[in-house]
């Protein structure tokens, strides 16, 4: 009994699921992609602040629209908003004042490249760590115009 329990063990420990899932745990994978999510999270929140800044400014004269744009928002996105009660993560009318090209929206755009680019940089790191492979030796700039060509890609 004892000997068959081991050679269905080690058959099962043989399939390539389950492989997958031993270097993945052997290799850090949740803590790259913890990291890997966190970097997300923050060009998420970038973004919002520039594109809610650029809707703005193509709604601010259409009330209707955007009456419609933050009722599809709140619906979507539960407590994304900030409702009556003052709870929500996001103000709506200090977030429609605001100019595209003030200081603030300069800097979330600045953000949002710097974050999508360290994204690319890391997940390109963590593929490499997970698999063994030496760190690529290309030039750091061609490294950075390779991952900017993926940001454009990626937001086209």
């Amino acid at each position: 009994m004892l000997s068959s329990l081991q050679a269905v063990i080690a058959r099962v420990m043989k399939l390539r699921p389950v492989r997958v899932f031993q270097r993945y745990s052997t290799k850090n994978g949740p803590i790259l992609a913890g990291g890997l999510s966190l970097t997300a999270l923050y060009s998420v929140f970038a973004g919002l602040y520039v594109g809610f800044a650029i809707l703005g400014l193509s709604i601010q004269s259409n009330p209707d629209l955007k009456n419609a744009v933050v009722n599809i928002l709140s619906t979507s996105i539960p407590g994304l908003i900030k409702d009556a009660n003052g709870s929500g993560a996001i103000d709506l009318d200090a977030l429609f004042k605001s100019r595209v090209l003030g200081w603030s929206s300069i800097i979330a755009a600045a953000a949002l490249l710097l974050t999508a680019l360290s994204w690319f940089a890391s997940a390109r790191s963590a593929v490499r760590a997970v698999f063994d492979l030496a760190p690529d030796t290309t030039f750091f700039l061609l490294l950075k115009l390779r991952d900017l060509a993926l940001v454009i890609a990626f937001t086209a």
